[in-house]
Protein backbone atom coordinates (compact mmCIF):
# COMPACT_ATOMS: atom_id res chain seq x y z
CA UNK A 1 0.00 0.00 0.00
CA UNK A 2 1.31 3.40 -0.97
CA UNK A 3 1.95 5.59 2.06
CA UNK A 4 2.19 9.00 0.35
CA UNK A 5 0.05 10.43 -2.44
CA UNK A 6 2.34 13.33 -3.33
CA UNK A 7 5.53 15.18 -2.42
CA UNK A 8 5.96 18.94 -2.00
CA UNK A 9 8.75 21.22 -3.06
CA UNK A 10 8.43 24.31 -0.88
CA UNK A 11 9.42 27.75 -2.10
CA UNK A 12 10.02 30.77 0.09
CA UNK A 13 10.56 34.38 -0.89
CA UNK A 14 9.16 37.88 -0.57
CA UNK A 15 5.66 37.94 0.90
CA UNK A 16 3.46 40.12 3.11
CA UNK A 17 2.15 37.03 5.02
CA UNK A 18 -1.43 38.36 4.94
CA UNK A 19 -3.36 35.54 3.27
CA UNK A 20 -6.22 34.39 5.57
CA UNK A 21 -4.85 30.86 5.89
CA UNK A 22 -1.15 31.69 5.58
CA UNK A 23 1.12 28.72 6.25
CA UNK A 24 4.14 31.03 6.27
CA UNK A 25 3.15 32.56 9.62
CA UNK A 26 3.27 29.10 11.20
CA UNK A 27 6.80 28.29 10.06
CA UNK A 28 9.96 29.39 11.84
CA UNK A 29 11.30 32.39 9.84
CA UNK A 30 14.78 30.81 9.89
CA UNK A 31 13.37 27.95 7.78
CA UNK A 32 11.82 30.29 5.22
CA UNK A 33 15.03 31.16 3.41
CA UNK A 34 14.43 32.73 -0.02
CA UNK A 35 15.10 30.01 -2.60
CA UNK A 36 13.48 31.58 -5.66
CA UNK A 37 16.85 32.08 -7.38
CA UNK A 38 18.48 28.74 -6.43
CA UNK A 39 19.18 25.93 -8.85
CA UNK A 40 19.56 23.20 -8.01
CA UNK A 41 17.56 23.39 -4.81
CA UNK A 42 19.13 22.07 -1.61
CA UNK A 43 18.69 18.33 -0.95
CA UNK A 44 17.07 17.70 -4.33
CA UNK A 45 18.90 14.40 -4.89
CA UNK A 46 17.74 13.12 -1.48
CA UNK A 47 14.21 14.29 -2.25
CA UNK A 48 14.18 12.30 -5.50
CA UNK A 49 15.56 9.24 -3.69
CA UNK A 50 12.69 9.41 -1.17
CA UNK A 51 10.13 9.83 -3.96
CA UNK A 52 11.42 6.68 -5.63
CA UNK A 53 11.63 4.77 -2.34
CA UNK A 54 8.00 5.52 -1.47
CA UNK A 55 6.56 5.22 -4.99
CA UNK A 56 5.26 8.78 -5.02
CA UNK A 57 3.81 9.71 -8.40
CA UNK A 58 3.05 13.42 -7.96
CA UNK A 59 5.27 16.37 -7.08
CA UNK A 60 3.60 19.65 -6.08
CA UNK A 61 5.27 23.07 -6.08
CA UNK A 62 4.03 25.01 -3.05
CA UNK A 63 4.90 28.39 -1.59
CA UNK A 64 5.28 28.83 2.15
CA UNK A 65 5.85 32.58 1.92
CA UNK A 66 5.62 33.18 -1.82
CA UNK A 67 3.89 32.16 -5.01
CA UNK A 68 5.75 29.11 -6.41
CA UNK A 69 5.25 30.51 -9.93
CA UNK A 70 7.83 33.16 -9.03
CA UNK A 71 10.55 30.47 -8.99
CA UNK A 72 12.96 31.60 -11.71
CA UNK A 73 14.13 28.10 -12.68
CA UNK A 74 10.76 26.34 -12.93
CA UNK A 75 11.28 24.99 -16.47
CA UNK A 76 14.78 23.77 -15.57
CA UNK A 77 13.53 22.11 -12.39
CA UNK A 78 10.68 20.39 -14.23
CA UNK A 79 13.10 19.06 -16.86
CA UNK A 80 15.51 17.92 -14.11
CA UNK A 81 12.72 16.09 -12.22
CA UNK A 82 11.31 14.50 -15.38
CA UNK A 83 14.75 13.24 -16.34
CA UNK A 84 15.20 11.54 -12.97
CA UNK A 85 11.65 10.41 -12.20
CA UNK A 86 10.26 9.45 -15.61
CA UNK A 87 12.34 6.80 -17.39
CA UNK A 88 10.61 7.72 -20.66
CA UNK A 89 7.89 10.00 -21.90
CA UNK A 90 4.81 8.11 -23.08
CA UNK A 91 4.18 10.91 -25.57
CA UNK A 92 7.73 10.94 -26.93
CA UNK A 93 8.21 10.69 -30.68
CA UNK A 94 11.67 9.29 -31.27
CA UNK A 95 11.48 9.30 -35.08
CA UNK A 96 9.31 11.19 -37.50
CA UNK A 97 9.44 11.01 -41.28
CA UNK A 98 7.71 14.07 -42.77
CA UNK A 99 7.97 12.84 -46.40
CA UNK A 100 4.42 11.35 -46.61
CA UNK A 101 2.79 14.60 -45.43
CA UNK A 102 5.00 17.11 -47.28
CA UNK A 103 3.19 16.69 -50.65
CA UNK A 104 -0.08 17.52 -48.89
CA UNK A 105 1.29 20.44 -46.89
CA UNK A 106 3.56 21.91 -49.54
CA UNK A 107 6.22 23.02 -47.10
CA UNK A 108 6.68 23.48 -43.40
CA UNK A 109 5.99 21.13 -40.52
CA UNK A 110 2.95 19.08 -39.68
CA UNK A 111 0.66 21.26 -37.54
CA UNK A 112 -0.17 18.26 -35.34
CA UNK A 113 3.50 17.56 -34.72
CA UNK A 114 4.19 21.20 -33.87
CA UNK A 115 1.24 21.16 -31.45
CA UNK A 116 2.54 17.93 -29.90
CA UNK A 117 6.03 19.41 -29.46
CA UNK A 118 4.60 22.52 -27.85
CA UNK A 119 2.20 20.65 -25.53
CA UNK A 120 4.69 18.06 -24.31
CA UNK A 121 7.90 20.08 -24.34
CA UNK A 122 9.35 17.34 -26.55
CA UNK A 123 11.57 19.68 -28.56
CA UNK A 124 13.07 21.36 -25.48
CA UNK A 125 13.70 18.05 -23.75
CA UNK A 126 15.49 16.45 -26.69
CA UNK A 127 12.61 14.03 -27.15
CA UNK A 128 11.84 14.85 -30.78
CA UNK A 129 14.39 13.71 -33.33
CA UNK A 130 13.49 14.05 -37.02
CA UNK A 131 14.56 11.22 -39.34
Amino acid sequence: MKQYDFANILFAGPCNLRCPYCIGRQINPALNRNNLNEFPLRNLDGFVALIRQHGVTEVVFTGTTTDPQLYRHEARLLAWLRERLLPYSPSCIDKYDPSPTLPLLGEGESPLLVAHQWATGAAENGCFQPV
